[in-house]
């Protein structure tokens, strides 16, 4: 996936460096006036999401939360038009890739959606990560003018080349310039991408052409324009772990056991330089005892370990980890449910997770129908003639406790048999299921048929 890579150039100049080369030449360029808050996406000194040099707490939060968010979710375009259909094929490949999107908007703040067409003329979705996008201007909450790099290419010569795609709207009419250049931002030519260079504009187009999925977490007014990780504003907690981390392996380092030896009973042998020398086993230390000192000739150091001060400490801090970020216990700290022993209870104690969780879905659905508007831009299909549905597995909630809330409202007429059917086999499709509806159908006019039967004949 576009974003995934990583280059590594000669002199160890590896491509996020490239990249930034890339904005700073970008914006010294621009000649038109820009706000300064389109330029640079915040960035503090907190670890990072592709970090995988020290144990990541950020990526440990983004995988719960994703795997609670996205379990079993479904989206699904809903139309009667002929021109729809392509609309249906894009959406599933958003649901596809539901866990991969959701991972890089908690982890990095956002991530875009660059619809483009296969050499066959087949509409696909580029997924580009938040460092290769910059917003150039917007109107209100809606995007104006944005330039994005949705594609990187290295010669033999070890030259970097980038694909870039500037989509700005006036009006009603968006215009699509595709160009190729350099880290410099200077233009360059690449024969692989010279059918895709152009400019192209659409009419009554009324949106940027481009999905976006912005992670919902607050920035606290300080990113205005872009989408900022799960631990933003969180590098003092951060700091205090790691050094909690250190403070236990030194701990562990220092309770060793240390034998001390008189060099008398050690074995003797020969040196580098041919020479006599005491042989010292690993972990054994010498110890040459003072006149008149009777003790022992061996002696062992072997401290106490302080484990569970210290485990309580990173516990402690790894709690308002856990609060900082949003969520309750059970991501970084072991779960504890206390007294929550109903479903209602269990909820209760998940108050915080089960918030965060909504906001994500929010942040999904925008993104889904941003993506499949800008789809529709291009497939030049009516906003009206089609919407999405959306279908999001509750993770706390009690099954049992669902299964009797839909029969009864299936009881007084509020959900289709369809919704029942579909709830206890999640994986069938609409045809499977009305297939499967018809046949249950037929059975039970067969029983009947045979109740009747035997009750016109005088059976019991």
């Amino acid at each position: 996936m576009l974003g995934d890579r990583l280059i590594v150039f000669k002199g160890g100049m590896k491509l996020f460096q490239k990249i930034a080369t890339f904005w700073r030449a970008f914006w010294n360029a621009l000649k038109s006036a820009y706000n300064k808050a389109f330029k640079e996406i915040p960035k503090e000194n907190t670890q990072e999401y592709r970090d995988t040099k020290r144990i990541n707490f950020l990526a440990i939060f983004v995988s719960k939360l994703n795997n609670l968010a996205n379990i079993e979710s479904t989206y699904e375009v809903e139309s009667d038009s002929v021109q729809a259909e392509p609309l249906q094929r894009l959406c599933e490949d958003l649901e596809a890739k539901r866990f991969d999107i959701t991972a890089e908007m908690l982890g990095t703040g956002d991530y875009w959606v660059f619809p483009s067409h296969t050499d066959a003329g087949e509409l696909f979705h580029r997924y580009v990560s938040q460092d290769r996008v910059r917003i150039i201007d917007m109107d209100g909450e809606n995007i104006t003018d944005i330039i994005g790099i949705i594609d990187e290419y290295v010669d033999k010569d070890n030259k970097l080349f980038f694909l870039n795609r500037r989509h700005t709207l006036i009006g009603d009419t968006l215009t699509v310039e595709t160009y190729t250049t350099n880290e410099r931002n200077e233009p360059a030519t690449l024969d692989d991408w010279v059918d895709f260079e152009g400019t192209w504009q659409f009419t009554n187009a009324n949106h940027i052409g481009i999905g976006r999925f912005k992670s919902p977490v607050s920035s606290r007014g300080l990113s205005a324009v872009y989408g900022v990780p799960l631990n933003f504003g969180c590098e003092e907690i951060e700091e205090k772990i790691f050094h909690d981390l250190e403070m236990i392996e030194t701990e562990f380092k220092h309770g060793e056991s240390k034998i001390f030896a008189d060099p008398l009973i050690l074995r003797k042998g020969k040196g580098k330089d041919g020479c006599d020398e005491w042989q010292m086993p690993e972990g054994m230390f010498p110890i040459n005892h003072r006149a008149g000192d009777s003790g022992a000739s061996i002696d062992i150091f072997s401290p106490a370990i302080r484990y569970s001060e210290y485990q309580g400490k990173l516990l402690d801090d790894m709690q308002q980890y856990e609060q900082q970020v949003g969520t309750d216990r059970g991501f970084l700290t072991p779960y504890d449910s206390g007294t929550a022993v109903t479903a209602t209870e269990i909820r209760r104690a998940n108050a915080s997770t089960i918030a965060l969780i909504d906001k994500i879905h929010t942040s999904i659905k925008n993104g889904v129908e941003m993506t499949l508007r800008a789809d529709a831009v291009f497939l030049n299909v009516a906003d009206d003639l089609w919407n999405v549905a959306f279908d999001f597995y509750d993770a706390f909630e009690d099954t049992d406790a669902q299964w009797t809330r839909l029969v009864e409202a299936h009881g007084v007429g509020a959900v289709e048999t369809e919704d029942l059917t579909k709830w206890l086999f999640p994986n069938l499709t609409a045809e499977e299921i009305e297939e499967k509806l018809g046949k249950i159908a037929e059975q039970s006019q067969t029983n009947t048929d045979m109740a009747l039967k035997k009750i016109l004949s005088g059976g019991a």
